[in-house]
């Protein structure tokens, strides 16, 4: 299982160490379509609608692996 540390510095290191990420690069980064990346992320908090915290995403991992 991955720790949230891990988590975070694998999705840091797809978008070459920035703090955010927008939903393109978190379907690239996850190989999901358009419609099951914005499923996915329903509930994340958006950052001037357009980008996710990258330790907002790595929670939000986290937490659907334990469901």
């Amino acid at each position: 299982m991955s720790t949230k540390q891990e988590m975070v510095r694998r999705l840091r290191k797809s978008v070459n160490g920035a703090d955010v990420m927008t939903l393109t690069e978190y379907q690239r980064f996850m190989g999901l379509s358009r419609n099951t990346g914005r499923s996915r992320l329903k509930g994340v908090p958006r950052i001037y609608g357009k980008y996710y915290m990258v330790e907002d995403l790595a929670d939000h991992m986290l937490k659907n692996l334990e469901e």
